[in-house]
C-alpha cells in the first residue's frame, strides 16, 4: 500500500510504484478478464478502505519512532502523542499542504495519519496497538 501513499502524497509515482502498477496491469490482461483490475493492482474495496490503510500505515511508521520496552508501552506512548498532536499541532497544521520541515519524524507521520483520517485518529491505547500490530 506505500504505492498508493505515495501515489496520493505526491501526485505521482515512484519506480517501486511503477513496477507494481505494471506487475498488476500484466496479471490483469493475462486473466482474461477473469480477475478484476481491482484485485489485480491490490487496491482497497473502496475509498475509506484506503485511507484507513494509508492512515494505519503511517501510526505503524510513527510507532517505529518510539523507543519501548514493549509493544503495548510503544502503542500508550503513541497514544499520548497523537491526543497532544491531535490538541496541540494539529490546529495549526491542518490547513497546511506538508507538515513544516523542522517537524520530527513522529509528528509528520501524525500528520500525514491526520490527514488521511479526516483529522481524526484512533483514541485509546488498545485501538493504537491493534493498528500499530495489524490487526
Amino acid at each position: 500500500m506505500n504505492w498508493l501513499d505515495h501515489l496520493i502524497r505526491f501526485g505521482g509515482v515512484d519506480e517501486a510504484a511503477a513496477e507494481h502498477l505494471a506487475r498488476g496491469f500484466r496479471t490483469w490482461l493475462e486473466a482474461g478478464g477473469t480477475l478484476s483490475l481491482q484485485r489485480c493492482l491490490g487496491l482497497p474495496a473502496n475509498p475509506e478502505s484506503v485511507r484507513r490503510a494509508i492512515r494505519d500505515g503511517h501510526l505503524q511508521r510513527a510507532a517505529a519512532t518510539i523507543e519501548a520496552p514493549s509493544d503495548w508501552q510503544r502503542a500508550g506512548m503513541l497514544a499520548q502523542a497523537a491526543q497532544h498532536f491531535e490538541l496541540r499541532r494539529w490546529p495549526c497544521w491542518w490547513d497546511l499542504e506538508l507538515p513544516p520541515p523542522n517537524a520530527s519524524d513522529l509528528d509528520r507521520h501524525l500528520f500525514f495519519a491526520m490527514r488521511a483520517g479526516g483529522g481524526a485518529l484512533p483514541k485509546t491505547q488498545r485501538q493504537i496497538f491493534n493498528v500499530t500490530k495489524g490487526e
